[in-house]
């Protein structure tokens, strides 16, 4: 089998690590499918699972090119259902441009944490199910429902929720002033510019996070952590 063939595919997700990789096997009802694995570490996985099964030697992974082996192992699954508008759960995160996978995947983890069940992608962002995603997530996507909208702009126009924008404005709501309900989702915009200018009319408020003037801004994942952290302590979403 060729390593290079593990590549995401509209059908298929890609996981490393042998951590991630058990914990798809133990939480999900994914379809194993591939795996490539280092030869000292087979009986950390229970291999018999997988369809084809790739045991490579410590020189063999050496001698790949264009490949990063990570933790040595990795595995092809079927790939979970990725659901339009309907059914969205609250509370849940949209992301607006976020491109970094790094900030896809720690926001997965953070908000599945926290006990979210939704999380909403727009065309401009990275996919929470492309292999850096799920790396970074620590699998921990199988827990969400995830969710494509294709127009952002008329999902907003027409959701029965409220959605709000998260920005550093000065006619914000100060994130820790406000009550958010059950019936809510926020915002994150890209890592370079916040929000589309077009999306702040269409959303029920913007939030703000209290910080240094100076700073001006937060990093995508760590603005989704703080809003989100407020919301768990109003709601108890572990507890619902």
């Amino acid at each position: 089998m060729d390593l290079n063939s593990l590549k995401k595919t509209d059908d298929t997700i890609v996981a490393d690590s042998i951590k991630v990789i058990n914990k798809i096997l133990s939480f999900s009802d994914l379809k194993p499918i591939e795996l490539h694995i280092r030869e000292d570490l087979q009986d950390l996985l229970p291999i018999d699972q997988f369809e084809k099964v790739n045991i490579l030697s410590r020189e063999e992974i050496k001698a790949i090119k264009g490949e990063k082996f990570h933790k040595g192992a990795i595995a092809s699954f079927s790939s979970p259902k990725v659901f339009d508008q309907q059914g969205i759960e609250s509370p849940f995160v949209i992301l607006n441009g976020v491109t970094s996978p790094e900030n896809v995947g720690s926001i997965v983890r953070t908000i599945a944490g926290l006990g979210f069940k939704s999380l909403v992608f727009d065309e401009k962002s990275c996919s929470p199910l492309v292999r850096r995603a799920i790396r970074v997530s620590m699998g921990n996507i199988i827990f969400l429902k995830v969710h494509h909208i294709s127009d952002l702009k008329d999902y907003l126009k027409s959701t029965p929720f409220k959605v709000y924008a998260t920005a550093n404005e000065p006619d914000s709501i100060n994130l820790y002033d406000w009550e958010p309900s059950n019936e809510c989702g926020f915002i994150i915009g890209s890592e370079g510019h916040g929000i589309d200018k077009e999306i702040f009319p269409l959303c029920h408020a913007t939030l703000r996070i209290p910080i240094s003037e100076n700073v001006h801004h937060l990093n995508a994942a760590q603005a989704c952590a703080i809003t989100a952290s407020w919301i768990h302590s109003k709601n108890l979403l572990l507890n619902r």
